[in-house]
């Protein structure tokens, strides 16, 4: 979030945690709020169906950084006609809205043809509430407590729309939490990630997306990243395989993978620049 966190501590006298966070001025959050049916590109489009303004131009500007074209839609009503006008991907939808019910615009779009299969992701704060209501009756709907945390959401979406907006989706598997957050934030400018520490959580990862890049650490506490290998070439779409490794690959191995690099500073500069000759692509 762009802040920081930290403790100032003397023996005998006691310990001061803190931590600081950004301010978000109204300047900075655009009304990115329309009802034009026009779309520009071929980025996914996303409905933000939320009463309260600030949360809605939060909520549609993490979603516009990461490649999405969003509008906004303050009420039900609002949200209905909108949806009718526009083919959207997904919806977020807040469940306490000023004129109806959340879930009974849920309903309302299962029961037309049209909308009937739109992705929905509930961003509410009584999300038990309503996944009580529901039972369970309908799919393609995912749930999210408020606060919100922006990866989730952003997860959310992704699997949503089967994408990451204009940004190529990385999966990172990978025991080492620094290595994981360097290249995270060195390239989050042109990529997004998700990370997986086992097997077993890429495995997870790799059942619920499509990914456009997959990298890959040889160690791993459960056994070894070439189990994974066909896992990931069973994919509809064959994600580039990189494998950083903390040794080099006989030939047979990098004939495997797209790209073999050595753990260094400077393989993560070249990571880096791969993954935005992959972003340029995806864009053209």
């Amino acid at each position: 979030m762009g802040g920081s966190i930290g403790v100032n501590s003397r023996v005998g006298e006691g310990s001061t945690f803190f931590f600081e966070l950004p301010a978000v001025h109204r300047d900075d959050l655009c009304d990115i709020s329309s009802t034009s049916p026009e779309i520009q590109g071929t980025a996914s489009r996303v409905l933000v169906v939320e009463d309260d303004p600030d949360v809605a131009r939060l909520l549609a500007k993490i979603l516009q950084q990461d490649g999405y074209h969003t509008d906004i839609a303050y009420s039900g009503a609002q949200a209905i006609a909108m949806v009718e006008q526009v083919a959207y991907d997904a919806i977020t939808l807040d469940l306490r809205l000023p004129d109806r019910n959340g879930i009974s615009i849920i309903r309302q779009l299962r029961t037309h043809s049209s909308t009937t299969h739109i992705p929905i992701v509930v961003v509410a704060g009584n999300v038990h509430e309503g996944q009580l209501a529901l039972n369970g009756g309908f799919n393609a709907i995912d749930w999210l407590q408020k606060p919100i945390d922006q990866q989730t959401l952003l997860e959310c979406i992704h699997r949503a729309t089967g994408g990451s907006g204009n940004k190529p989706l990385v999966l990172h598997i990978e025991d080492d939490e620094d290595t994981r957050r360097i290249i995270s934030l060195l390239g989050q400018e042109v990529a997004t990630f998700h990370a997986a520490s086992t097997k077993q959580q890429a495995r997870q990862k790799l059942e619920q997306n499509t990914y456009d890049v997959v990298i890959l650490d040889i160690g791993l506490p459960d056994g070894s990243g070439w189990d994974l290998l066909p896992l990931i070439k069973q994919q509809s779409r064959i994600p580039q395989i990189i494998v950083l490794s903390g040794h080099e690959l006989t030939s047979e191995q990098a004939s495997q993978v797209d790209q073999a690099l050595l753990k260094a500073p400077t393989s993560v500069q070249e990571l880096i620049a791969m993954l935005n000759t992959v972003n340029q692509g995806e864009r053209e």
